[in-house]
């Protein structure tokens, strides 16, 4: 049985681990951790935390000098940002609603945001018990209250 040698894995030979990539659609970049064994997803620590991203939504941010790429990883606290986004469910189904969560939850570490807002609505408490469970679960979350003054959107702050 051959081994698997993560170091060599890469979809085209400029993400590795320990590569300084930069996450397509923001201005963030952070240091790929983990390649995946068949190169389509890829854990890279951002501010602190790692996330799951899949291998063509990063791309190697190159050095400015030229030079190879040095990494070290940040070990500092994370500052969060007083900045807050919110996420509509009105519609989904459970299953739905915890994708859009999962997407929901990458976006704001990446952003550096605060404080996050789930609007779920009133209905039968369907996703309103979704949206706890998977806030309850989450190793991001510092903690999370229903809005005193909207009960279908429940709030959640960052650790």
């Amino acid at each position: 049985m051959d081994e698997f040698d993560h170091k060599k894995l890469t979809l085209d030979n400029s993400i590795f681990i320990g590569s300084i990539v930069l996450v397509k659609g923001s201005n963030l970049s952070g240091i790929v951790v983990k390649l995946e064994k068949n190169g389509t997803k890829c854990h890279v620590e951002v501010n602190g935390k790692i996330l799951k991203l899949e291998t063509a939504k990063v791309t190697a941010k190159k050095p400015a000098n030229g030079k190879k790429q040095k990494t070290k990883s940040k070990s500092s606290s994370i500052t969060r940002s007083d900045k807050s986004i919110s996420v509509d469910l009105h519609g989904m189904t459970k299953d739905q609603a915890t994708e859009c969560l999962i997407s929901f939850l990458d976006r704001a570490l990446l952003q550096n945001v605060g404080k996050i807002e789930i609007i779920h609505g009133h209905g039968h408490g369907i996703l309103k018990k979704e949206v706890h469970r998977f806030l309850k679960e989450s190793q991001h979350i510092a903690s999370f209250k229903i809005l005193e003054h909207n009960t279908g959107t429940t709030c959640g702050y960052l650790k």
